[in-house]
């Protein structure tokens, strides 16, 4: 995966203030963008203007940025410096790939020109805030009439089974990582008793029985 388009179509006033948009909006997004960075996803691409998004209904990110409070709430403190790299280059609009004459539709909404329209264009997923439209996976986009379904997350852990989906994560580290740091210990398996003896068969079933256990 070449990187990672922030999805300001996510945003729209939903966070209540600035207390609920630091304390309930942001670790979501920290701890996906986290996930992102530890598989050495490049990128995190966003609009020029993402900066402007409307996170309450009186605040955008850049007003939660300033506000006054941002040095007074616990969670702001310390996620402020992501929000703020967050909103910096690399923008994609700067050199879009979308086709500009094509019409997008996500949910029957036009979403031309949007990260939604750009990441049909770019193999990269989706980064969404909690409480949208956006809460699910695949996002499908209708790009004259065509469905593309576009990756998308929105807390920890969601990249992981993209990455798999897409074969750029090896079943064996995709268990090891998805199922770890619970009531499953995978350190003493073997390479005569371990992962090797799974084929894609059975790999949907064997993963539905650690779900078990989460």
């Amino acid at each position: 995966m070449d990187g990672i388009i922030i999805n300001e179509l996510s945003l729209s006033g939903q966070f209540h203030d600035s207390q609920d948009f630091w304390k309930n909006g942001m670790p979501p997004f920290y701890k996906a963008l986290q996930d992102a960075r530890s598989f050495g996803v490049g990128y995190l691409f966003k609009q020029g203007s993402f900066y402007g998004a409307q996170a309450t209904p009186d605040k955008t990110l850049h007003d939660l940025l300033t506000a006054p409070e941002a040095r007074i709430i616990d969670e702001a403190k310390r996620y402020k410096s992501t929000l703020a790299r967050a909103i910096c280059n690399p923008f994609w609009d700067d050199a879009p790939q979308q086709d500009l004459n094509a019409h997008y539709l996500a949910d029957e909404a036009d979403v031309s020109g949007s990260s939604v329209a750009e990441a049909t264009a770019r193999a990269v997923c989706l980064l969404s805030f909690i409480r949208s439209l956006y809460g699910k996976h695949p996002v499908v986009v209708t790009k004259d009439g065509v469905a593309i379904p576009v990756g998308n997350i929105w807390k920890e852990q969601q990249l992981y089974a993209i990455l798999f989906e897409r074969g750029e994560l090896p079943l064996e580290k995709y268990i090891t990582t998805r199922f770890s740091g619970g009531k499953l210990d995978f350190s003493l398996i073997d390479d005569t008793h371990g992962f090797s003896l799974i084929d894609n068969e059975n790999q949907n079933e064997f993963i539905d029985s650690f779900r078990k256990f989460e």
